[in-house]
């Protein structure tokens, strides 16, 4: 009976077969019969290199969406207490005209 020796993959190509599932526009299955690795091998080091990139800490694009929102939720604010202030106006009666016009019901 012959012991059946597990390979060992360097850090490095793990990462680099993982970049190259996600870019190249192949399918995992050719990819891996290309490098003679597992299809279930490709998946977990997929799978497990995805989870690692999402909770390595904030990135530039999530920084830049984070004041896009930021910005966006101000802009809503504003827009919001506008139109709150405007229904005051027009309970009351003031503005009659152009109140009736921004706040059609």
């Amino acid at each position: 009976m012959s012991k059946e020796v597990r390979r060992g993959f360097m850090e490095e190509f793990k990462r680099e077969t993982v970049r190259l599932i996600e870019t190249s526009g192949r399918t995992i299955s050719q990819i891996a019969d290309e490098l003679g690795v597992g299809l279930s091998t490709l998946t977990r080091w997929k799978r497990i290199y995805r989870e690692a990139e999402l909770l390595a800490g904030p990135h530039e694009d999530v920084n830049k969406e984070l004041a896009r929102l930021r910005k966006e939720n101000e802009i809503l604010r504003q827009e919001r207490e506008i139109l709150l202030a405007l229904r005051v106006l027009k309970r009351i009666g003031a503005g009659g005209f152009l109140i009736s016009i921004l706040l059609k019901d």
